[in-house]
């Protein structure tokens, strides 16, 4: 399971020492962090999907995926 945002949040707060509590964060700041987390994910996600096609097509040689793996 994925965390969320205030989970990952409190655990960088930790070894800086702050002060700062993500508990006194009202619901929509909470649900503002875990959707700032899942974006990456999605994006993460994408450009895994477009390398193995590419992957996929250079072993195949097809000659458009070989230029898209440059890019």
């Amino acid at each position: 399971m994925i965390s969320g945002g205030s989970t990952i949040l409190d655990s960088a707060l930790n070894p800086a020492n702050s002060s700062f509590d993500t508990a006194n964060l009202d619901e929509a700041a909470h649900s503002f962090l875990n959707m700032s987390m899942f974006q990456p994910l999605w994006e993460e996600i994408w450009i895994s999907v477009l390398g193995l096609l590419c992957v996929l097509g250079i072993k195949r040689k097809i000659k458009c995926f070989s230029t898209l793996g440059i890019f």
